[in-house]
């Protein structure tokens, strides 16, 4: 009896040193590490999940993603579907350095690699939103790059400008998930220019899986 006592009083102790206050969704109820030092490292993508719908002039059409073997799978409502060869990084560094980098390869052998370098922050609670503390993350880009056929781009970045957001699902010392929307309208994206099909909106739902190198 004396020697389980001083176990429940040594796990009691232990159970101190844990973060058990869950952030996302499927995150660990209980981690020797908070969610930054969680975040520190090199990040693969090996999944993309999620469904997108559009709509212009001739109507509106959906579709599906999946990913596998390195292929993002588009499946298209009105049948005219798109396979790509698609690879993202991430790598968040102790000094809140971020790098992202993404990579499609298309039929042809053209392809387009970008990648981005700046800084991240987790944000506070939200109540409005409905977002725990340290439940979204942003990146905030400071330079790029952009590479294709025809040559290499590079620039920088206004952080007002171009931020990327997402709702961190699952966290744990190796995988990531993270959901991401994206919504286009053309009307009001772009009211200036002409060239643009203002009947154009689009919505995009996905879940992207990341794991540690």
């Amino acid at each position: 009896m004396k020697k389980i006592t001083i176990l429940l009083m040594g796990l009691g102790v232990m159970t101190l040193g844990f973060t058990g206050c869950k952030k996302g969704e499927d995150d660990p109820f209980l981690s020797l590490k908070n969610r930054y030092a969680r975040l520190k490292g090199d990040w693969k993508l090996v999944n993309v999940e999620g469904t997108g719908s559009y709509s212009d002039e001739d109507g509106t059409s959906s579709s599906t993603y999946s990913y596998s073997d390195g292929k993002l799978i588009i499946t298209n409502s009105d049948g005219e579907n798109d396979t790509l060869m698609y690879k993202m990084n991430l790598k968040f560094e102790k000094d809140d350095k971020m790098t992202f980098t993404q990579r499609n390869d298309y039929e042809g052998g053209y392809f387009e690699e970008y990648s981005e370098v700046g800084g991240y922050a987790f944000l506070g609670k939200n109540k409005n939103m409905e977002l725990k503390n340290k439940e979204v993350l942003a990146m905030i880009g400071q330079s790029y790059t952009f590479t294709d056929l025809d040559g290499t781009e590079s620039g920088t970045i206004s952080s007002s400008d171009y931020t990327i957001w997402f709702t961190l699902v699952r966290l744990t010392n190796k995988e990531m998930k993270f959901k991401w929307k994206y919504n286009l309208d053309y009307a009001s994206n772009f009211p200036d220019n002409p060239t643009m099909n203002e009947a154009f909106k689009s919505m995009d739902e996905l879940i992207f899986t990341l794991e540690k190198e």
